[in-house]
Order: structure tokens, then C-alpha cells, then sequence
């Protein structure tokens, strides 16, 4: 796994310009078979922080995750989303 995170360049071209080869510090190739274990591994807390009881939810799945909750009024709605994205 070291040798696949290690040693990574790329470049950018977009808009008929080109950059040059720099260093990939950060991250794992897009396609890498490792990248689902350590997205797993790295988010599996997100689970624990809705709620099921105040009718909150989280849905992950490849790369993405998203929330939901349910309430009577926006103002609610957006509490309730607010709460969740800024617990501990």
C-alpha cells in the first residue's frame, strides 16, 4: 500500500493549457482498490451522529455522503441540520 501512495505525479489541462508533472502529497488515485477500505475505515463515525429517534439520517456510499431530517417548519429543518453537522 506504501508503494501505491508514495511517488504519485499528474498533471492538469485544461482550456488548451497544460501544467507541468508536480507531486500528489495527499489522497489516493481515483480507481485505487485500497480507496474503499480507507474510506470505511476513515468515516465510519459519520454513522453514529444522526439520531434515528429525531428522525435523522445519513446515507454513505462510495465517496459521498449525505443527510437528512425531518421537521414541521424550515426553521426546525435547519436547526436540526445544523446540529448534526457541527457535533463532536
Amino acid at each position: 500500500m506504501t508503494q501505491r501512495l508514495s511517488r504519485r505525479q499528474t498533471m492538469l489541462a485544461f482550456d488548451n493549457h497544460q501544467t507541468e508533472r508536480f507531486t500528489i502529497d495527499h489522497g489516493l488515485d481515483q480507481g485505487n482498490p485500497y480507496s474503499v477500505i480507507c474510506y470505511l475505515i476513515y468515516n465510519a463515525g459519520l454513522l453514529q451522529i444522526p439520531k434515528p429517534c429525531l428522525r435523522e439520517l445519513m446515507l454513505l456510499f462510495v465517496d459521498d455522503a449525505g443527510v437528512s431530517v425531518s421537521a414541521k417548519t424550515f426553521q426546525e429543518t435547519h436547526r436540526k441540520l445544523k446540529d448534526m453537522m457541527t457535533r463532536p
